[in-house]
């Protein structure tokens, strides 16, 4: 059981979105309601990936 676990509001969804300006706290998964941003920024990270300006961060040692 996870004591501070915030419920999934969206389950099905395989990302996040959140307004962090209205909902700071990240209780209202927005992914499936703003399809055009999710959209926008997924082809932003791909760009990043394939110039070589993003990568995996390696987890603290």
């Amino acid at each position: 059981m996870k004591i501070y676990a915030i419920k999934d509001t969206a389950p099905d969804a395989p990302r996040q979105l959140y307004d962090l300006d209205a909902d700071p706290g990240e209780t209202t998964n927005l992914y499936h309601k703003y399809p055009k941003i999710v959209k926008q920024l997924k082809t932003q990270l791909d760009e990043f990936k394939t110039s070589g300006r993003s990568r995996a961060i390696s987890p603290p040692k």
